[in-house]
C-alpha cells in the first residue's frame, strides 16, 4: 500500500510504501524545491537509506 503527501500547490512531499505485513518498504522525502531530501528502501535483511 503507497501513501502520498502533497503539499497545496499539488506537489509531492512524502511518499512511503508498505508490504501486507505493514513493514515500511520505502520512504522519500522532498523539500519544497523538489529537492529529493530523504530516501530509504528496506527489503528482508537490507536497507538502503540516502
Amino acid at each position: 500500500m503507497a501513501r502520498f503527501e502533497v503539499d497545496p500547490s499539488g506537489a509531492l512531499t512524502k511518499f512511503s510504501e508498505v508490504d501486507p505485513s505493514g513493514a515500511l518498504t520505502k520512504f522519500s522525502e522532498v523539500d519544497p524545491s523538489g529537492a529529493l531530501t530523504k530516501f530509504s528502501e528496506v527489503s528482508p535483511g537490507r536497507t538502503l537509506s540516502l
